[in-house]
């Protein structure tokens, strides 16, 4: 793993410990289903297939989806205080937000 994606890692325990981090499938999915904010949204390189489809079918044209490719759950899980996670977003609006996508760019991480 890059230092660059040990910086998003630790900017997403970051925006956890503030409350702006949504993790997990369920809380995620009911964000974007019913909010009219923008959102990012990362998935773990090992998500499952169900995951990635629900994400395809409720996201708008607004959010952006990230793939990553060497974050699997448990590490991204890890990073904000769980025992694995497979999906988190961030609303665009937050600052975090846009840190996150450019340091998991620098990375490599990051496939749109």
């Amino acid at each position: 793993m890059t230092s660059t994606n040990s910086s998003a890692l630790f900017s997403l325990g970051l925006a956890r410990k503030s409350g702006v981090l949504i993790a997990g499938q369920d809380r995620v999915f009911a964000c974007l289903k019913g909010n009219k904010l923008d959102f990012v949204v990362l998935m773990a390189s090992d998500r499952s297939d169900a995951v990635a489809s629900t994400v395809g079918r409720v996201v708008s044209s607004r959010d952006r989806v990230i793939q990553m490719v060497d974050i699997d759950r448990y590490l991204l899980g890890r990073s904000i205080g769980l025992n694995r996670c497979q999906i988190v977003a961030l609303p665009l609006k937050e600052g975090l937000a846009e840190a996150v996508v450019r340091q998991l760019s620098e990375g490599g991480e990051a496939v749109e």
